[in-house]
């Protein structure tokens, strides 16, 4: 089963609210977080002052508190071991694919300094 199709099965059962919490902390905030983490970098690697740049990284470091796509991948995979004791189960394209953005959404928030993020968007400022 897919995110989407998770979503819309938590509707079909009328359970709108946890589904909107799902859709907004597992899929929308962390896919919006590196959207907008993929403009700031391209922004501060550009060398150009653009008028959104602070407020993007303002964006950028009060939504990745809200994000869980790490506590959801962590806690599939707890289920998925569970299970497989009780059931065969098969590891889809949803499971890599979510495996793949969980692990490229850990780098890309490790990875960014803080400090320096705004040390550059001062220098670019000035």
């Amino acid at each position: 089963m897919s995110l989407p199709q998770m979503v819309l099965a938590l509707v079909g059962q009328g359970m709108v609210g946890l589904a909107l919490l799902i859709a907004s902390f597992i899929v929308f905030l962390p896919g919006t977080l590196l959207f907008l983490l993929a403009a700031l970098c391209q922004a501060i690697r550009s060398g150009k002052n653009y008028r959104w740049i602070s407020q993007t990284a303002r964006w950028v470091y009060q939504l990745q508190h809200w994000c869980m796509a790490e506590v959801f991948f962590v806690g599939v995979l707890i289920s998925l071991v569970k299970i497989t004791g009780m059931a065969t189960v098969e590891f889809g394209a949803s499971f890599w694919f979510y495996a793949a953005f969980s692990i490229c959404f850990i780098k890309a928030l490790s990875s960014l300094d803080r400090l320096q993020t705004w040390s550059e968007i001062e220098v670019l400022a000035s």
